[in-house]
């Protein structure tokens, strides 16, 4: 299925299509910072699978964190569009600009008649957990920086897997254990 989106005034559209890469809370600087909030949810669909429907001139991509990332908006309303680490064949698309819905019932808010997530765009994770301004608890898994490398416990603390001793886990991963 494909995700529809646009900007917070309505002229810039776009169209996702393709799997899913990845449907996280990420915490990191540069999500924080360029959205002035923490964690941000992004998914991520391949660079080809995501097209402008409208308003495509009006896009406005600059760059971020020493050149590292680019992050995409609305020259007119300054809603955030995409964002990617250059290179990366892939586009973080922020959840909140989804429309759902179809209708024009609610006049100003660009037509969408509905803003809850369906249950497969509701997060898979946590990344980029070391750099979270606090705690959080939910059930979802916490990785330091992305799946696959070190999961952590809701307080950032390294998780032992199941069925494995603190200490066997800490002498395992060469580091010390503290009575």
């Amino acid at each position: 299925p494909s995700l529809k989106g646009q900007c917070h005034c309505g002229k810039v559209k776009f169209v996702a299509s393709g799997p899913i890469r990845f449907n996280n809370l990420c915490h990191c600087r540069n999500c924080s910072r360029a959205r002035s909030s923490t964690p941000v949810h992004i998914v991520g669909v391949t660079t080809t699978g995501m097209s402008f429907t409208e308003g495509e001139e009006l896009v406005k991509v600059t760059s971020g964190h020493a050149g590292i990332m680019e992050f995409a908006s609305c020259s007119v309303c300054h809603c955030g569009v995409y964002q990617t680490p250059k290179g990366m064949d892939f586009r973080a698309l922020f959840p909140s600009t989804f429309t759902f819905g179809g209708g024009e019932g609610r006049e100003g808010l660009g037509g969408d008649t509905g803003c809850k997530l369906p249950a497969h765009l509701l997060p898979a994770a946590h990344v980029n957990y070391e750099n979270r301004t606090f705690d959080w608890a939910d059930d979802l898994p916490k990785w330091e920086v992305w799946p696959g490398g070190k999961e952590l416990n809701n307080n950032g603390t390294p998780k032992v897997p199941k069925g494995t001793s603190a200490f066997a886990h800490a002498i395992e991963k060469g580091g010390t254990f503290q009575l």
